[in-house]
This record gives C-alpha cells, sequence and structure tokens, in this order.
C-alpha cells in the first residue's frame, strides 16, 4: 500500500539570489501594467487632440485596453497552466512591450485603439502568471508572504505613479 502512495513536495526554490531577481522581474512586468492602467486616463486630452479624435474614440482609448484584459484573464491563467507561468509571463511582457511600442507610434485613433487592446491582452497574461510564478518561486512561509507584499505593494505604486508620470509625460 505504501507502495502506491505518492508523496507531494514543493518544488526545489532556487537560491535567494535568483529569487530576488526573480521578484524584480515579476514586479517590473506587474508594475508597467498598473502603471499604463492610469497614465494613459490623464494623457487623454493630448492624445486625442494630437490625433484628432473625439469624446467617443478617447472612451475606446481606456475601455479598448480594459475589455480585452477582462475578457482573456481568467483565459490567460488557463493558457498559463498548459505552457507554464515563465513562458505565458514572458510571452505576455513581449505582447506588451511590442503594443506599447504600437501606442507610442500610432499615426491614427484607430492605430491607438489597437495598440491598447493588444497591451490589454499581453496584461491578461503577465497579471495572473505574476502571482503563480510568486508561488512557484518562494517556499511557504516568510519568504513567500514577504514576496506577495512587495507584489502588491508594486501595485500601489504603480497605480499611485501612474498619474504623476502620464501628467509628466504630457508637459514635457
Amino acid at each position: 500500500m505504501d507502495a502506491l502512495l505518492i508523496e507531494e513536495t514543493e518544488p526545489a526554490a532556487p537560491n535567494r539570489t535568483a529569487r530576488t531577481l526573480g521578484l524584480a522581474g515579476i514586479c517590473f512586468g506587474f508594475l508597467m501594467i498598473t502603471i499604463d492602467a492610469t497614465a494613459v486616463n490623464v494623457a487623454l486630452g493630448p492624445i486625442v487632440g494630437d490625433l484628432g479624435g473625439s469624446l467617443a474614440s478617447a472612451q475606446w482609448i481606456v475601455s479598448g485596453y480594459t475589455l480585452v484584459f477582462a475578457t482573456f484573464l481568467l483565459s490567460g491563467g488557463a493558457w498559463a497552466d498548459r505552457i507554464g507561468s515563465r513562458a505565458a509571463f514572458l510571452i505576455g511582457l513581449g505582447v506588451f512591450g511590442l503594443a506599447s511600442a504600437a501606442c507610442a507610434a500610432a499615426p491614427s485613433m484607430e492605430a491607438l485603439i489597437a495598440a491598447r487592446a493588444a497591451q490589454g491582452l499581453g496584461a491578461a497574461l503577465l497579471m495572473p502568471c505574476s502571482l503563480a510564478l510568486i508561488v512557484h518561486t518562494f517556499p511557504a512561509g516568510p519568504e513567500r508572504r514577504g514576496a506577495l507584499a512587495a507584489w502588491g505593494g508594486i501595485s500601489a505604486i504603480g497605480l499611485s505613479i501612474g498619474p504623476v508620470l502620464g501628467g509628466a509625460l504630457v508637459d514635457s
């Protein structure tokens, strides 16, 4: 009977330096999402003025991101379960980064809205993977709790500096 029992153990965690660097990368990806979610709101007026949009197009700049993010958030987590959290996180980071560059270079309101939707897709992959990576990287106990606290703190920092950063970018 004992031979049939399978003992579950947590995977071996990388060394402390690797965990700290991993946490920094995870938090950086999550910080990008939170800053982006709020910085754009401050810049909507100048964006609409530069690209010749309307109030409806300004709403779609925000809503395009939010709708795609909310729609694919659960699917992003499920997809990460299939291909691995690290791979999904890196793909999400790549999609988000490329979409951010496309937003910066958008020649028209339509192109900007499409790029914002792509950002939402990248964010939907990044966010659930960031938590899964923390759980897989840090052993249960105080170290994991500290990593989760850092992740939550980064969210608060990103949400609070996003409007300030957006305003500074608009002014410059």
